[in-house]
């Protein structure tokens, strides 16, 4: 026993040579999302094409870097972390003495060129604010207080000095560490959280008016243009983003007046990547470059006749299994294959129906029998399976038989969920109305993270907490999601199990 003791001690001891070498390790593992859009910001403020307007080649080089970058980045969380080294130039926005010491163009930017043969995230991250001598001490200070458990400040977590030093020398506003909790503290009482953040998040709302309006402006002024029926806004960002992708949309509305004659009397978002959505929407990523947008516009009309076919296929798939609702992924879901693909998992599982048509033991389900059902047909290779919600999913891939099978096996506990549903969906709307009229709120909704079960429990405690009701909440915009937030444009976040 000892001597296989030893033997598993030495092995361990082979994979981690150090401490440090195994913290560093964890550090790879645990640089999450947030964690990396946390570190990489200072960075992206640096270079951003947006402050480069007025010189035209070194935004064209940031935009292609940095689409190049967020594809490595992605392709680094991929499962299989199948990525190619790639080399990448930026210009540097600089300041102060750092202006002197480096060497700049006639502009004054300096310009970094970053090698990137890294498979994990961490050493990607260090690697690129190394290059452009920004620190990376918060980086590891975040991930070792992961490591060893320590517990969570109740402070707000801050950026580091640089940073903040970086947006007041570049012109921008100084943003000083507010008093306020992290927003994951979510066993800080409401009635304590509000009473901290109500007060800066009316001033917040009010300060933010203008960009607000000046939004409303340019949104308005671009759906009368375009007649566009909407421009939505699907992204957990603020209002000073949303007001910049309006401008860059407006400009390239005014520089190709006639590829985006393909958009008007349509839909447009401003979503996470660009395509074309499930409900027809033209989305346009947040993160990708103009150039994107564009190549998106301009074939606009070929996919609006695929998007057509791609109904009609839907209605036959709904033929062939009783005449069910064949409902679509949601936008916002991030799994959400994209466009084209789906419209070839359609036609494969059309294909495969039709072959089942044609053999003698073929079931046939009566026409209309089923049209009160919910399937949604999805990538996955699964079995059929009816969810929470009452939806049953379908794999493209499955037997149709065994799909049809399935459809009237569950056909009566698909319509129990249902119908229970959607009385239930009314009521918890009903409480959030509510909710909104009773507090005095300005808004107040769910996100999507939130189930209708969720909402509802939140809803009655809001109406039932004396210690909320003494609370003076007038104008307050609230969104129930799983932690605190206070965000730059006064909305408030809450999780839906407050204390």
């Amino acid at each position: 026993m000892w001597k296989g003791a030893i033997s598993s001690l030495l092995r361990f001891n082979q994979k981690f040579p150090t401490r440090h070498a195994a913290f560093q390790l964890t550090l790879k593992r645990r640089l999450n999302v947030s964690q990396t859009a946390e570190a990489l910001r200072p960075f992206i403020f640096a270079v951003h094409p947006d402050f480069f307007g007025q010189h035209p080649e070194e935004r064209a080089t940031n935009e292609h870097s940095l689409k190049q970058l967020y594809a490595y980045i992605d392709g680094l969380r991929g499962e299989h972390h199948q990525v190619r080294p790639i080399d990448l130039k930026f210009f540097l926005r600089n300041y102060g003495q750092q202006k002197e010491q480096q060497s700049t163009t006639p502009e004054g930017f300096r310009p970094v060129s970053i090698s990137l043969p890294f498979r994990d995230i961490y050493s990607t991250v260090t690697h690129i604010l190394e290059s452009c001598d920004i620190p990376t001490d918060h980086i590891q200070q975040s991930a070792r207080q992961v490591q060893y458990g320590q517990v969570k400040s109740t402070k707000e977590a801050t950026w580091d000095a640089f940073f903040y030093d970086y947006v007041e020398k570049a012109g921008g506003p100084r943003r000083q560490p507010s008093n306020t909790f992290s927003k994951d503290d979510t066993d800080v009482p409401l009635c304590l959280w509000m009473k901290l953040n109500m007060e800066p998040a009316r001033e917040k709302m009010v300060s933010t008016q203008p960009i607000r309006d000046e939004a409303d402006s340019i949104k308005k002024e671009l759906m009368e243009k375009l007649r566009l029926e909407e421009i939505s806004w699907k992204c957990p960002w603020d209002i000073n983003l949303f007001k910049g992708c309006l401008k860059t949309l407006r400009d390239l509305v005014e520089e190709y007046p006639d590829v985006f004659e393909n958009v008007k009397g349509g839909k447009m978002v401003f979503g996470h990547s660009t395509r074309l959505s499930y409900e027809g929407k033209a989305v346009l990523g947040h993160r990708d470059v103009p150039r994107y947008w564009l190549g998106l516009v301009n074939g606009l009309n070929e996919m609006y006749q695929m998007y057509g076919s791609m109904a009609g296929l839907e209605q036959q798939i709904s033929a062939c299994l009783g005449g069910v609702q064949v409902c679509r992924t949601h936008l916002d879901k991030a799994q959400a294959a994209p466009f084209k693909a789906y419209y070839q998992v359609l036609g494969q599982m059309l294909k495969g129906l039709y072959e089942e048509q044609q053999e003698e033991d073929s079931l046939v389900i009566p026409a209309g029998s089923l049209k009160d059902i919910q399937v949604q047909i999805i990538s996955d290779s699964r079995p059929p399976v009816l969810s929470p919600s009452g939806k049953i999913y379908i794999s493209h891939t499955a037997p149709p038989k065994a799909v049809k099978q399935f459809l009237i096996d569950s056909r009566d506990d698909a319509r129990r969920i249902l119908e229970l549903n959607r009385d239930f969906k009314a009521e918890v709307a009903q409480l959030i109305q509510q909710c909104k009229q009773e507090r005095s709120f300005t808004e107040f909704s769910q996100k999507d993270t939130v189930t209708n079960e969720e909402m509802r429990s939140c809803c009655q405690r809001l109406l039932e907490d004396p210690a909320i009701q003494s609370m003076d909440l007038r104008g307050a915009k609230i969104r129930v999601g799983r932690h605190y937030n206070l965000l730059d444009s006064g909305e408030m976040c809450i999780p839906w199990n407050w204390k």
